[in-house]
């Protein structure tokens, strides 16, 4: 039985020794970003964005990693009609696991919520919905989409498809409110830049000599 169990200690010793000290497991089957803290995940998914211009709420950290369009956890009561006693309960987003394409980006696998993807398709894609410079559109992104903003800005940038004074917040140095500002002051320039070239049409009296008429 001695012999037995100086069998086993010096078999643990080696195994030991082989590890670097510790016997514990070399390996783990938890991928490395879900193994890290969801604060030190925000900080990487941040790192190179510009300060996010709202309060990053923590009372429910799942909205950090995905287009949830502003919506959080809900809590409240559900009232029994017998006997109207209540009992606490909670009511989450409605939730999607997805792929959406991206013109700039190119397809990518988001959580997104169902309200946010009938919104994406009413202004047209993913990138029109990420370059909203409405000040409820910013804040509604939180930070993924804040992040996913920021990609699609430095692409277009790069590929020289943004103005240079374009207003939009994120780039230029603009707060959404002075981008909302600067896109309705643009809105009557625009319309009246249309309605110049109509003023210098106008019809001929008579037909030049050898012209053809329909």
């Amino acid at each position: 039985m001695q012999s037995l169990r100086t069998c086993l200690n010096s078999v643990r010793q080696t195994a030991s020794a082989l590890s670097g000290g510790s016997a514990a497991r070399s390996f783990s089957s938890t991928p490395a970003t879900l193994a890290k803290s969801s604060r030190h995940r925000l900080e990487t998914m941040l790192a190179d964005v510009p300060p996010y211009p709202y309060e990053i709420k923590s009372t429910f950290k799942q909205h950090w990693f995905g287009l949830y369009g502003g919506r959080h956890i809900i809590h409240g009561n559900k009232v029994s009609e017998k006997d109207e006693k209540k009992h606490r309960r909670s009511w989450k987003p409605n939730l999607k696991h997805t792929s959406l394409y991206s013109e700039t980006l190119g397809r990518m696998k988001v959580k997104v919520c169902v309200g946010v993807l009938r919104t994406i398709d009413k202004v047209g894609g993913l990138d029109n919905y990420l370059l909203g410079s409405t000040p409820a559109r910013v804040k509604e992104l939180g930070p993924f989409g804040w992040a996913l903003r920021w990609k699609v800005l430095k692409q277009k940038a790069a590929r020289g498809e943004l103005p240079k004074n374009s207003p939009i917040y994120g780039i230029f140095g603009m707060t959404p409110k002075e981008s909302a500002v600067e896109n309705k002051k643009a809105a009557p320039a625009a319309g009246k830049t249309a309605e110049a070239p109509v003023e210098n049409l106008s019809i001929p009296e008579t037909v030049p000599q050898g012209a053809v008429t329909l």
